[in-house]
């Protein structure tokens, strides 16, 4: 699956457990089509996903 800026995907997870590698370079432009939120906490941070998908990372 790619995405495409006229078309987009609504499943970012099904996207991701396609690729192949890991990234290894900051896409901006991916980054503000799927990412709606981040909250950084005391002792972690939220980045919520504009599909609703929230994910905690321990800091």
């Amino acid at each position: 699956m790619e995405i495409s800026p006229d078309r987009g995907t609504t499943d970012p997870q099904d996207y991701i457990a396609q690729q192949t590698t890991h990234l290894t370079e900051f896409d901006e432009c991916l980054v503000r089509r799927w990412i709606k939120q981040i909250t950084i906490w005391d002792d972690h941070f939220t980045v919520e996903l504009k599909s609703r998908l929230k994910i905690d990372i321990e800091g």
